[in-house]
């Protein structure tokens, strides 16, 4: 299942704290796999802190049971060094969820650095969609019940168990996935990355120069056709275009029960995102056609095309098509975008679609103030929760300066015209970038 040629090392710190540059370790996991996804060997020590043990976080006690006094009687960092040697080894793929966090721990007292890293929080955000959150506890609890034992969160031994399990997982994922679109292998076998040097590779040479690529479509929302019996107007939908009610003070199914088709696209905005589904589907009952911010965004083939028959792809790009992959799989409608790579990617292979003056949008206050407002102009925006709108509001027009959100736009726009072989453009963002950088 995995390249025999690498040693396949988890970590995992308990700390007192998330600052790496102050805090200390106070226990230690780690296990070792073989190329099969076998456990072979194991360790795990509470490590006694430099400072005082009463000095600790109240926090730290409550997330990972680490009792003060226990840890009075542990090993110093010092001497754990020196038993955890075996482990660090040559040709060692270190694997774990956040992996730099644990990885700075572990340079802080050692000289000793894997050749390779794997963050499982990345991985797992390819095959694992929709999550509420993407904790290794939260990615633990929706693996396959059989594939799940009993483990405890926050303990590093047995954080180091979660991620193994998690990690294996999504290796499967990626060999299915591989075995039934035969781009990812594709991709796979032209990768720069750790991600095609551990997966065992395929014999077949894909050749896809004189062919148009392009991903299978999602599958569309069905949606019920009815004809639509309203018998209580209200008064507040006969607005124009281009204006704002607020609809506070009528029931959500009044609303709904009662919205015409619109002869202009009609904007619900509503404070938190669970509130957004509930919408959709009570529209989608009464057999009103919607979207979300996120559906006004679609492919461009022709710069699909070319994203696919990239001479090399880096593991940003295999997971991303691994993920979209897998959401044609699963039959999902949209795909689940989470991550700057991702947004960086997307945002290189899409465009604003023309939104068609009989959809209603449903969005978040947050997202009807952020980017894609602009695409709402000329909208009539009907706001729910107005106290949290003036609140939303409010935060938009006094939020500070960004840099991080800033750089992640200038790699966004160098992608971008780097993909589409615009050099004079891509040169001039990564000089802006460079800058940037060295500024921030």
């Amino acid at each position: 299942m995995l390249n025999p040629a690498y040693k396949y090392l988890f970590l995992d710190f308990e700390t007192t704290g998330l600052d790496t540059t102050k805090d200390e370790p106070i226990q230690i996991g780690i296990l070792s796999l073989n190329p099969q996804g076998e456990v072979v060997n194991s360790f795990s020590s509470l490590i006694k802190p430099s400072r005082q043990t009463e000095e600790l976080k109240t926090i730290v006690t409550y997330l990972t049971q680490k009792q003060q006094k226990d840890l009075q009687q542990a090993p110093d960092i010092h001497e754990i060094v020196a038993q955890i040697q075996p482990f660090l080894q040559e040709n060692t793929i270190l694997i774990g969820h956040n992996i730099s966090f644990d990885l700075t721990f572990l340079q802080r007292y050692t000289d000793w650095s894997p050749i390779y890293t794997i963050d499982t929080f990345l991985l797992a955000k390819a095959c694992f969609h929709f999550l509420p959150s993407y904790a290794l506890e939260v990615i633990y609890h929706h693996l396959p019940s059989h594939q799940t034992t009993s483990q405890t969160a926050h303990d590093a031994l047995d954080d180091c168990k979660m991620t193994a399990e998690v990690f294996i997982y999504c290796i499967q994922r990626l060999h299915t996935i591989r075995h039934q679109y035969a781009i990812l292998d594709y991709a796979l076998q032209n990768g720069s990355g750790i991600l095609t040097k551990i997966l065992q590779r395929t014999v077949k040479p894909y050749k896809f120069t004189n062919k148009e690529l392009f991903f299978p479509p999602l599958r569309k929302p069905v949606t019920t056709k009815k004809k639509i019996i309203r018998t209580k107007p209200v008064d507040i939908l006969s607005a124009g275009s281009n204006s704002v009610s607020y609809v506070g003070n009528t029931t959500l199914q009044e609303l709904l029960d009662s919205l015409p088709r619109p002869d202009h696209q009609r904007v619900i905005t509503v404070a938190h995102p669970p509130k957004v589904q509930i919408i959709k589907l009570l529209l989608d009952q009464l057999g009103i056609v919607t979207s979300s911010l996120h559906d006004i965004r679609i492919f461009l083939p022709d710069r699909v095309n070319k994203f696919l028959h990239k001479d090399t792809f880096d593991d940003a790009e295999l997971l991303f098509i691994a993920k979209y992959l897998s959401h044609h799989q699963f039959t999902h409608t949209v795909m689940d975008i989470n991550s700057a790579d991702d947004y960086k990617i997307f945002y290189a292979l899409t465009t604003v679609k023309a939104v068609e003056t009989e959809q209603v949008i449903v969005c978040t206050h947050k997202q009807r103030y952020t980017k894609e407002q602009d695409l709402l102009a000329g909208a009539h925006i009907l706001f729910f929760d107005q106290d949290r709108r003036r609140h939303t509001r409010g935060d938009f027009l006094q939020q500070p300066f960004d840099p991080y959100q800033f750089l992640h736009y200038l790699e966004q726009k160098v992608y971008e015209y780097t993909l589409l072989d615009q050099c004079v453009d891509a040169d001039i963002f990564q000089a802006i970038l460079t800058a940037a950088t060295l500024f921030f």
